[in-house]
C-alpha cells in the first residue's frame, strides 16, 4: 500500500494516512507531521504537501 512500481505516489500515501481519520484529527496531524520530513526527502514539494494535507483534513 502506498507503493506503485517501486515508487511512492503522493495520492496513495495520503489515502493511507487519511484512512486513519477515525482517530482524532490531532493524532492524524501528528502522524502527517512526522511523515512530512520523509516526503520532503523523496522530493515532495511544499505546494504538493499542503494540497495533500488540506485534502486529508477535508476527509477527516
Amino acid at each position: 500500500m502506498g507503493w506503485k512500481n517501486d515508487h511512492f505516489t503522493m495520492e496513495s500515501g495520503f489515502n493511507a494516512l487519511c484512512r486513519l481519520s477515525n482517530l482524532r484529527v490531532g493524532i492524524v496531524e501528528e502522524l502527517i507531521s512526522q511523515v512530512h520530513g520523509i516526503l520532503m526527502e523523496v522530493g515532495l514539494g511544499s505546494e504538493e504537501w499542503n494540497l495533500g494535507r488540506n485534502w486529508c483534513r477535508g476527509i477527516a
